[in-house]
């Protein structure tokens, strides 16, 4: 007797109607209006608030304000040079702090969208210029999206093996000869084709 062989035929599989369904991509046009949405109303909040401050210190100054002479020219002079400085940390403050705010805004959207990001990610997305952050966080949102159907893409092109009734036993004719007749029904039943082979197609 002759080994059995194992034999398998591929056929590609087209995805199913549920497949697709399961597949979903984030639209990132709505992830960048949600976050454009919490932004703008935090950044009008903060606008408000950086109104108010500057009327509160134009009016403490104008109160506390002395009259001044040539010695005061001098005073003055290093005054406003403090302001300045003042004014610089406090401008670089309020940028660390909206970046921080920033990057908090634009994780909870992210995540809300099903989207997890790490820290270095959103250091590269977040920018203290709005329209910059949503820009960057459309273009991540569309890129994971490219990324997912990709492999969506490469998973199901795949090919899927087809067992066709196990292992498949060859006969030789003088095998044929000496099977009995529930053998030789056993192998209609098993190999078909092998079987019309050795009766010529009866």
């Amino acid at each position: 007797m002759e080994p059995e062989e194992n034999t398998t035929e591929t056929t590609e599989t087209e995805p199913t109607e549920t497949e697709q369904e399961e597949t979903t991509t984030v639209d990132s046009d709505k992830v960048v209006e949600k976050l454009q949405h919490r932004l703008g109303k935090e950044q009008a909040d903060k606008n408000n608030l950086a109104k108010q401050l500057e009327e509160a210190k134009q009016q403490l100054e104008a109160m506390q304000k002395p009259k001044e002479g040539v010695k005061g020219l001098s005073d003055k002079d290093k005054k406003a040079a403090a302001e300045q400085e003042k004014d610089n940390q406090i401008k670089e403050l309020q940028d660390q702090l909206k970046l921080t705010n920033a990057k908090v805004q634009t994780n909870d959207v992210l995540k809300e969208a099903g989207i997890s990001v790490s820290t270095e990610v959103l250091d590269m997305i977040v920018s203290t210029d709005d329209e910059k952050t949503y820009a960057n966080t459309k273009a991540q949102i569309d890129f994971a999206n490219d990324v997912q159907e990709a492999v969506r893409k490469e998973y199901l092109a795949g090919t899927t093996p087809k067992d066709v009734g196990g292992s498949i036993k060859t006969v030789t004719e003088k095998e044929f000869a000496a099977m009995t007749y529930d053998q030789r029904a056993k192998l209609q039943r098993d190999n078909p084709e092998a079987f019309k082979k050795m009766t010529g197609g009866l």
